[in-house]
């Protein structure tokens, strides 16, 4: 009783000395374990110093994906269409809406998002919704819809306002008829890029839109132009082209703008560098996906086959002019075969031995998804992406990013298993078309020379005097 009087009555300096062990190292009874950690704390360094390094690297690398994202999200200049007047001003903005506006298009937000993005990438979280880590869960089915055209269900609203639109081109630019003859679909008169031309009367063989003048051309504008409409009956304001008419602008000026490139780029013409990019065919135009059941004799899509893994970027701007020409070509070749009905495509990708540095240049990529988004609006039926590595999986979430939602939505990865793949593509594709490095039947060996023989050529001082008539397309 005495000991442990004396150990209750010992003052706080003597506990303070040794918090821990009584008298002849006994455990004290009378100390706290968390009181003692008060009296004695470790020293700060001993704690911290981990911690430090680490908030410093996570706040390091959040800074640094910041000023990538920030500088790889820079805009587009805006250039007015010199044969199509300026960009209108939306004369009564919401100005409780402009403060909003503004935020989203802060560089603040758009570095958050990407560094958001890419530390997801980085992370490899994978959904069972994306279609970066499996078939969409909208496509569970093997049939995918976008693969092919029916003819679509024109409404009377819509009938009208495409008259309206064909009215409005040819009020803003009476000589476009000439003009597209000139530019035709792959370099083929028979694949015009106005279709069809002047109204028509109602034969039973026709549908709504080939009773229009420039109907299936326009068509393919305005299901676009038309989520962007600031009035659904009114077409002097819309957004589309999207980077273009930003502050909004009337909607012909969509199709004379695409007018006017492909006036200036010609993207049916290769150039020298263009067919030394494709000599070993790592991209090409061949055969048919398989028609709508519910109309088979509507017509088909085109067909594109792609393997980047093939090939290692030499010229960024060749490369591009390579991909767009195919594209030009394939919706020529389904432009002839639906009777200038269809003219779309869908596009395999194989990214076998893909690697990051057959990556082509950030800026190229921009340049040129811009002018397939405004320039082919409504040609891609469904994009399908096989194969995928990690480098080139990182290649299409840095494309997806600039794509818009619908096209977004196009895009499928086929199983990696060959039998699932294979069956995928034989739902899509006519089978006599799929290529046997791919596990069908078609024994195709590209021939440059061969593939080529019959294209148009041009300069390569031609190939980019683009640049210059259309700065808008030169960053």
């Amino acid at each position: 009783m005495v000991g442990k009087k004396r150990r209750s009555t010992k003052t706080l300096e003597s506990l303070s000395t040794t918090p821990s062990d009584g008298v002849n190292g006994e455990k004290s009874e009378c100390v706290d374990e968390s009181y003692s950690s008060l009296l004695h704390p470790r020293p700060l360094a001993t704690v911290s110093w981990s911690t430090s390094f680490w908030v410093a690297l996570v706040f390091s690398y959040l800074i640094i994906l910041f000023l990538i994202s920030n500088w790889a999200s820079s805009q587009l200049p805006n250039p007015s269409v010199c044969s199509v007047a300026a960009p209108a001003v939306d004369p009564s903005p919401k100005s409780h809406h402009k403060w909003l506006k503004a935020w989203k298009a802060s560089p603040v937000v758009k570095g958050w998002k990407g560094a958001r993005s890419f530390t997801r990438f980085v992370l490899r979280r994978k959904s069972k919704t994306t279609p970066l880590s499996a078939l969409n869960s909208r496509y569970n089915s093997i049939a995918i819809p976008q693969a092919s055209t029916s003819p679509p269900k024109i409404s009377s609203l819509e009938q009208q306002l495409l008259t309206e639109l064909a009215t409005r081109v040819h009020q803003k630019c009476p000589d476009v008829l000439d003009r597209a003859k000139k530019v035709p679909w792959g370099g083929h008169g028979d694949a015009s890029w106005w279709f069809p031309v002047g109204n028509h009367t109602k034969p039973k063989s026709l549908t709504p839109l080939g009773q229009k003048d420039g109907g299936f051309l326009l068509y393919g504008h305005y299901r676009i132009l038309s989520k962007s409409l600031r009035n659904p009956r009114d077409l002097s304001f819309t957004h589309f082209p999207f980077r273009l008419c930003k502050t909004g602008c009337p909607a012909e000026q969509g199709v004379l703008h695409t007018l006017q490139w492909r006036e200036t780029y010609r993207p049916w013409m290769m150039s020298p560098s263009g067919i030394s990019e494709n000599r070993i065919g790592w991209v090409y135009t061949r055969g048919f996906a398989k028609a709508s059941p519910q109309n088979s004799r509507y017509g088909r899509h085109a067909m594109i086959w792609v393997r980047p893994g093939m090939h290692q970027t030499v010229d960024g701007m060749a490369y591009f002019r390579v991909i767009l020409n195919t594209v030009d070509a394939a919706i020529a070749a389904a432009l002839r075969d639906s009777h200038g009905r269809v003219g779309k495509f869908n596009a395999v990708i194989d990214a076998t031995n893909y690697e990051w540095s057959k990556m082509p240049n950030i800026a190229h990529i921009k340049q040129h998804v811009t002018m397939l988004q405004d320039h082919y609006p409504d040609r891609l039926g469904v994009l399908l992406l096989i194969n995928l590595s990690r480098s080139a999986e990182f290649f299409v979430n840095i494309v997806k990013n600039l794509l818009t939602k619908e096209v977004r939505e196009k895009i499928m990865v086929l199983p990696h298993n060959k039998e699932k793949a294979l069956a995928q593509l034989g739902a899509v594709v006519e089978n006599e078309y799929i290529p046997d490095w791919l596990g069908g039947p078609d024994r195709f060996r590209f021939d440059g020379l061969h593939y080529y023989a019959k294209q148009q050529r041009m300069s390569e001082v031609d190939s980019r005097s683009f640049l210059v008539a259309m700065p808008y397309h030169a960053n």
